[in-house]
């Protein structure tokens, strides 16, 4: 939205006239600008060329730019401008806010054939992947969200992606995908006025939809990233939903919360209406109460679709900017393999040693004259922020862990808490590795791999739970 005081600022850094800054601020800014002084910049025929387009509109002897453009890593993206006060079109258009970012954050980059951008919005999401699947397929129904797309490819000199308008997969039939990317209109919403936030289906039905649809699309060994909102009880498991989702589809499944909300804060975060706030609040309170929702939770699902045996895994991401995450997710589904192989008895003859991607955070207290660790936590550095807790007998057995002994051997040489026996510290070790080492903290030694490597074992259809927190 438009902020009159940064657009003040803004203002002022960018007196000097010159070309770059005048379509900054007409551009990124949304600041309306004077004739002359756009026309100095990209001349005459080029803003009579941008009228055309309806890109500017004049207003008296000002042009008022009717399009936003953001920058996301090296593309420019055109989207509908949002200037506050204003309301927003039903086929409003966003911009690179916090969502899509985080959904191409959390997006496998892999070399791949075909990808599909589900709700492709502005297009950001088809167009970087351009740089490594061969073919793009954006879908939406809403026809300007196709437009944009096709726009910003021109925009960005890029092949311009196969557009299909539709809602959700209804345009693919049995077509699959190695690469799926998805932000749907996935909030819990009563109403139907904007297509990118409102799916007029009932609770959180659009996010299950399409994670359950996503998973039938894909090729084998074929990745699928999806933004998704859920309800869930106050005392219930977050990712407890989100489980019975990805159960039975033939994926591997990693479920990442972002945040968790009570209705009325998840409520105001998405109410775009300033006129009527109030009242529009109740009506979306009063459409929770009736859903009997008293909870819910943002975050993402990642599939990988492999036959056999298949494996879920979650985690609470930190409230951090998710940074480039392809190599990271690579990382926990590889783990994530090599755990669902092992037994835990294998798994306490392997050697451990730390991954160079985390930090180690300890708070203390001052005690008698010095300082004792009260609390010791990890927290990786760079791709999905990940904290795990460490207690006592964790953060002793951590620093073990050098590569030169088995696990098995470490537990057993380790003191047991006051309340622990031998036979709880190896389970403790067992649990407290295998959460490390899935998520990127630890690795495995090279001359104590699995031995046999990373070939699947076909024991029986089950899927194997690996839910850790």
């Amino acid at each position: 939205m438009h902020d009159p005081r940064g657009s003040e600022v803004a203002r002022q850094r960018l007196a000097s006239g010159n070309a770059l800054h005048t379509l900054i601020k007409a551009f990124c800014l949304g600041l309306p600008v004077p004739r002359n002084e756009l026309t100095h910049a990209v001349g005459a025929a080029t803003v009579d060329y941008l009228v055309r387009l309806a890109l500017v509109t004049w207003e008296h002897d000002t042009l008022i730019p009717l399009i936003a453009i953001d920058a996301a890593q090296d593309l420019l993206i055109a989207h509908d401008q949002a200037r506050k006060g204003e309301p927003l079109m039903s086929d409003h258009v966003i911009g690179l806010g916090p969502a899509p970012r985080a959904l191409a954050a959390l997006t496998v980059r892999l070399k791949a054939g075909r990808m599909l951008d589900l709700g492709t919005g502005s297009g950001i999401h088809a167009l970087l992947a351009l740089n490594h699947c061969d073919e793009a397929v954006a879908t939406d129904i809403n026809p300007r969200a196709l437009a944009y797309t096709r726009f910003n490819a021109a925009l960005n000199r890029l092949a311009i992606p196969t557009t299909r308008q539709g809602n959700l997969f209804e345009p693919l039939a049995d077509e699959a995908f190695d690469l799926i990317v998805a932000n749907p209109p996935y909030v819990l919403s009563p109403d139907s006025s904007l297509h990118f936030r409102d799916s007029r289906m009932a609770g959180d039905e659009l996010s299950r939809t399409v994670v359950r649809e996503a998973a039938g699309h894909l090729t084998d060994g074929g990745f699928a990233s999806i933004l998704v909102s859920w309800a869930h009880g106050e005392e219930e498991a977050w990712q407890a939903p989100l489980a019975g989702w990805v159960r039975g589809t033939g994926c591997d499944a990693l479920l990442l919360r972002f945040r968790t909300y009570d209705p009325v804060t998840y409520a105001s975060l998405w109410i775009r209406e300033e006129a009527g706030f109030a009242e529009t609040l109740d009506r979306w309170l009063s459409y929770y109460d009736g859903l009997g929702i008293r909870a819910m939770s943002s975050g993402a699902v990642i599939l990988r679709r492999r036959s056999g045996v298949n494996w879920m895994r979650s985690a609470r991401m930190r409230s951090a900017p998710i940074q480039d995450a392809s190599q990271h997710l690579l990382q926990i589904f590889d783990a994530s393999d090599r755990l669902s192989r092992m037994s835990d008895a294998e798994l306490l003859e392997q050697r451990f040693r730390p991954h160079p991607s985390h930090r180690i955070h300890r708070t203390g207290v001052s005690r008698g004259g010095s300082y004792v660790v009260e609390g010791q936590y990890l927290e990786t550095i760079g791709g999905i922020p990940i904290r795990v807790s460490l207690g006592e007998f964790g953060a002793r057995l951590l620093g073990q862990l050098d590569g030169n002994r088995s696990l098995r051997t470490l537990a057993s040489q380790l003191t047991p808490t006051r309340s622990m026996t031998a036979g709880d510290a190896a389970r403790s070790a067992v649990q407290l590795v295998t959460e490390l080492f899935a998520f990127g903290f630890l690795e495995i030694d090279g001359s104590a791999l699995d031995p046999r490597g990373l070939v699947d074992i076909d024991v029986d259809s089950r899927e194997r739970s690996l839910v850790t927190s």
